[in-house]
């Protein structure tokens, strides 16, 4: 467990942060006194998490909207983070499930979630770990799930994208162990939030 000093000098990137368990981390790390950069697409909502976050950390809290789905809204968001931070550590957490049976989803549902569960966490992750590297150090969270370990009927999509995020993270922590980086997955179960509400 790392202590009071190492928290706080973390600077935290955090997807998905506009609630659920995004929320809830952010909270914990501004429990921690981490400095953070709160990313989703819902500014109201990111803001109050924000605001909640400031009660218990004298760092910054930022928040920016932006659509992880669009590519060209990633590449811009990279950019303004770059000229802004020095990013010690990113939570890879935005993700989206359409539960159904495969023959049922449609194209466009295919394709967000494998662009925001999968492309998108890969496109964020491949930005920092040069910067990473360089600075011979970084933490790596990629919020993973149950269900790229155990697939189940009418969540094949959502499977192959969490499957894929496994993949990426259990060859990327090999090759980034001689550079003191940490790589770690998260893999709940369903959890008591809107996510399955969508």
């Amino acid at each position: 467990m790392k202590d009071a000093k190492w928290f706080s000098n973390q600077v935290a990137l955090v997807t998905g942060a506009s609630g659920g368990l995004g929320a809830q981390i952010a909270l914990e790390l501004a429990r921690r006194d981490v400095q953070l950069i709160l990313v989703a697409r819902n500014e109201p909502k990111l803001e109050q998490v924000a605001a909640e976050c400031r009660s218990f950390t004298s760092k910054p809290v930022d928040i920016y909207s932006c659509d992880l789905t669009q590519d060209a809204s990633v590449n811009e968001l990279l950019a303004t983070l770059d000229e802004s931070y020095k990013i010690t550590m990113v939570i890879n957490n935005a993700g989206l499930g359409y539960f159904k049976l495969a023959r049922d989803l449609s194209e466009l549902e295919i394709n967000q979630m494998l662009q925001l569960n999968l492309n998108a966490l890969i496109k964020i992750t491949q930005h920092f770990v040069p910067r990473f590297i360089e600075s011979k150090g970084g933490v790596l969270v990629n919020i993973a799930s149950q269900a790229g370990k155990s697939a189940t009927a009418k969540s094949s999509v959502y499977s192959a994208t969490k499957f894929g995020v496994l993949g990426y993270s259990n060859a990327l922590r090999l090759e980034l162990k001689p550079y003191d980086i940490h790589v770690m997955t998260v893999n709940p179960g369903p959890i008591a939030t809107d996510f399955f509400d969508k």
